[in-house]
């Protein structure tokens, strides 16, 4: 059974949890007044699994002790340390997209308090309705992502995690191109899940407060007078690493619709897909050399020289 919740774009939102304070003892949003629910999307915790900790109401713990914006928090279980061996997840759709202008970004306030390098949170995406997740840390289709101090960023069972403890409210920002998520619509979901693993540790997991939905078109166009020559840019060559592809940010619809690696013969040797217009390539996997780079935008087409070294 999946308890579904209204939760308002701009207010903190908060899922049902299956014990400790209960979502009936509380509001639904404690970040504004009232809730209009043309503007919610729908925030879910799967409560058929016991294990799952999340839960709203009050922090009542050592460090997590209150919510950014007073009384209630989202977090791991509102009295009690997690426990070992636990997976506990909540999701949320984003269904606001409607139309390709400027940024869409999710922001969210939060605290961490677990075992580094062994517990985590993990934030993924998925664009196709959750056939595949995707981690939102190093991702080439996540337009920007900070916030967060760079010391509690570890891998957890291979997966890019919050980690460690960290007891400052963090502001995150996970931005996303409009003109690229517009191409999937409502098919955008977001899901948070905490991991511990065999050891108990007696730490208070992950608290999270005021999550809001921002969608801006300011500051994403840049002025004709301020453009540079460069319609497109592919740099660093040489690298090694990651090469970075980025186009003109325009006031209108604009993407990558495709990208072809060729080898120094003009083989194509890895195609891809519809891509944001600030993406990167990982050449690790390729063998040292000189390659070529067609990048296809919906307005114009053009090839770059790439050494890899």
């Amino acid at each position: 059974m999946k308890t579904t919740i209204f939760a308002a774009v701009l207010f903190f939102f908060c899922a049902l949890s299956s014990y400790g304070q209960r979502m009936s003892d509380y509001p639904y949003y404690d970040y504004f007044e009232k809730v209009s629910i043309s503007d919610t999307f729908n925030v879910v915790i799967d409560t058929s699994y016991k294990s799952n900790i999340w839960q709203i109401g009050k922090p009542s713990k050592t460090l997590f002790n209150k919510a950014a914006t007073l009384p209630n928090a989202l977090l791991t279980d509102t009295l009690n340390t997690y426990p070992k061996n636990n997976k506990s997840t909540f999701s949320f759709n984003n269904n606001h997209i409607r139309g390709w202008e400027g940024i869409t970004a999710i922001q969210w306030k939060q605290k961490l308090d677990m075992e580094h390098q062994r517990d985590g949170g993990v934030v993924e995406f998925t664009l196709d309705g959750g056939s595949t997740w995707e981690n939102v840390f190093n991702n080439p289709k996540v337009y920007k992502y900070y916030g967060f101090d760079s010391a509690n960023i570890d891998t957890i069972k291979l997966d890019y995690a919050f980690s460690g403890t960290d007891t400052t409210w963090r502001d995150i920002w996970l931005c996303f191109d409009n003109s690229y998520l517009y191409n999937f619509l409502r098919q955008v979901e977001f899901r948070f899940t905490f991991k511990s693993d065999s050891n108990e540790t007696h730490q208070e997991g992950w608290m999270i407060d005021n999550m809001i939905e921002h969608t801006t078109n300011l500051h994403t166009a840049v002025p004709k007078s301020e453009q540079k020559e460069q319609y497109l840019r592919v740099y660093p060559t040489p690298t090694s690493g990651r090469l970075n592809i980025e186009a003109q940010r325009l006031d209108q619809y604009h993407v990558i619709e495709s990208m072809q690696l060729m080898d120094a013969t003009g083989k194509v040797i890895e195609n891809f897909g519809l891509c944001p217009i600030r993406y990167y390539i990982n050449m690790e996997k390729y063998s040292p050399g000189v390659y070529y780079l067609q990048v296809n935008t919906n307005l114009k087409s053009e090839t770059f020289k790439v050494i890899r070294n």
